[in-house]
C-alpha cells in the first residue's frame, strides 16, 4: 500500500536508501543524490519551509519529492538554481508515485503562488503529471545540454580526443615549464584548492556582464558542503592544471552512474589566446576515456565549444504552475508577446543586436 508522509528534515532520511530510489528514477544524477540535497540545504535553507514528502511502498521508500516554500509563497525544489538537473525522484515506471507525491505538495503546501521547475529533463514524466494536477502551467523556455555519448560511439569519442586545435592548445601548455596535472576525488586534497579556484573563476569574469559566483560567500560555502556531504563516496572530480609556475584551469565536477558531469571550469585570463579551456578539456576527456565513462554530459547551456564535442543535444524545460488564475493569465500574455516578436522580423533584429551587446 502506498503511503505519503512529510519528513521533518533531509538528513532524518539516511543516504543509501535514498540513493538506492535515485539509481532507478528516471531522472538520476548526481543532483538527485542525498548528499547534493544535503549541501544545498545547509547553505540555501535559511527562511524556507521545507517539503520533503516520502513515499513508502509496504514500508519500502519507492519516491522522494523535496521542495520547499519560500518567504514570496514559491514552490522551489531543493537544488533550485544549483541543479543542473531536478526532478521528482521515483523509479520511472511508478507514475502512481509521481503522481501521490506532486498532488500531496500541491494540495498541502498551499497557499502557494507559483511553483517553479527550472532544469526538469524533457524526458521526465514529471511535466505531464503537472499538467494534469494543474491546469494552469506554463512552458516557459527550454535550455540545450549537449552530450557527448560515449558507450556505443567509441570511434567517434577516439576522434574528438584527437581533434586537431585540442592537440594543439594541449601540446602548448605541455611543452611550458613546470607542467602538471592533478586528478583527484579526495575531498582533503580539493579542499586544498578551493581558494585558488575560486580567485582565478572572479577574475575570468570580471568586468563582463556575468560576474562570478564565487563573488558571493554562499556560492563559495556550497561548494565547500559539497566537500563535506560528498567526501565518503567516489562522485568528486577535480582537475588543476598548472604550467609557468601558476594554476592555469580548473574544473569542479563529477562522475556519477557513470557518467562524467561538467559542471563547474575555469581558466587563466592572462593565457586566453592560447586557450589554456581547451587543454583542460583535453585532460578530461582523457580522464572520462581511463575511467570507462559511458557519457560526458556539457549539462545546461550552448556555448559554442560545447557543439564540437557532444553527439547529442537534450533539452530542459523551465515550468511554472501558478496558484492562482490572475498570475498565470498575466504571464501567458507576457509569453506571447514574446513569442510574437521573436518570429517577428523586427524581433530577430532586436535579438541578434542584443547578442552583439553580449546580453541575454
Amino acid at each position: 500500500m502506498l503511503d505519503i508522509s512529510r519528513a521533518e528534515s533531509i538528513d532524518s532520511v539516511p543516504s543509501r536508501p535514498w540513493n538506492e530510489v535515485v539509481a532507478s528514477s528516471a531522472t538520476r544524477s548526481v543532483f538527485q543524490t542525498h548528499e547534493w540535497h544535503q549541501a544545498w540545504w545547509n547553505v540555501h535553507g535559511s527562511g524556507k519551509a521545507l517539503w520533503l514528502l516520502l513515499a513508502h511502498d509496504d514500508g519500502k521508500l519507492v519516491g522522494i519529492l523535496a521542495a520547499t516554500r519560500d518567504e514570496h509563497g514559491d514552490l522551489l525544489f531543493v537544488g533550485h538554481r544549483r541543479s543542473d538537473y531536478v526532478d521528482v525522484i521515483c523509479p520511472a515506471d511508478r507514475e502512481d508515485v509521481r503522481e501521490a507525491l506532486l498532488a500531496r505538495l500541491v494540495r498541502d503546501a498551499a497557499p502557494w503562488r507559483r511553483f517553479e521547475l527550472r532544469n526538469l529533463p524533457e524526458s521526465s514524466p514529471t511535466a505531464k503529471t503537472l499538467e494534469r494536477l494543474t491546469p494552469r502551467t506554463l512552458l516557459r523556455n527550454t535550455t540545450p545540454c549537449p552530450t557527448l555519448i560515449i558507450r556505443g560511439n567509441e570511434e567517434f569519442f577516439d576522434d574528438v580526443r584527437r581533434k586537431k586545435s585540442l592537440r594543439r592548445h594541449h601540446n602548448w601548455f605541455k611543452k611550458q615549464e613546470d607542467y602538471e596535472v592533478l586528478h583527484t576525488s579526495d575531498a582533503s586534497v580539493i579542499a586544498e584548492h578551493l581558494d585558488a579556484f575560486f580567485e582565478q573563476h572572479v577574475q575570468r569574469w570580471r568586468g563582463t556582464d556575468s560576474p562570478s559566483l564565487f563573488e558571493s560567500d554562499d556560492s563559495r560555502r556550497f561548494y565547500r558542503e559539497l566537500l563535506d556531504s560528498m567526501g565518503a563516496t567516489t562522485w568528486l572530480r577535480f582537475t588543476a592544471v598548472s604550467a609557468l609556475g601558476k594554476p592555469v584551469a580548473f574544473h569542479f565536477g563529477f562522475v556519477h552512474d557513470g557518467v562524467f558531469v561538467w559542471y563547474k571550469p575555469s581558466f587563466d585570463i592572462e593565457l586566453q589566446k592560447k586557450s589554456p579551456g581547451e587543454a583542460l578539456i583535453k585532460e578530461l576527456f582523457e580522464l572520462a576515456h581511463e575511467e570507462g565513462c559511458s557519457e560526458f554530459d556539457f549539462t545546461v547551456g550552448d556555448e559554442t565549444f560545447k557543439s564540437r564535442f557532444s553527439n547529442v543535444v537534450r533539452s530542459n524545460l523551465h515550468i511554472t504552475a501558478y496558484g492562482g488564475g490572475l498570475d498565470y493569465w498575466k504571464q501567458r500574455l507576457v509569453e506571447g508577446a514574446k513569442r510574437r516578436l521573436k518570429s517577428s522580423t523586427v524581433g530577430q533584429r532586436l535579438i541578434e543586436k542584443a547578442k552583439k551587446l553580449g546580453r541575454p
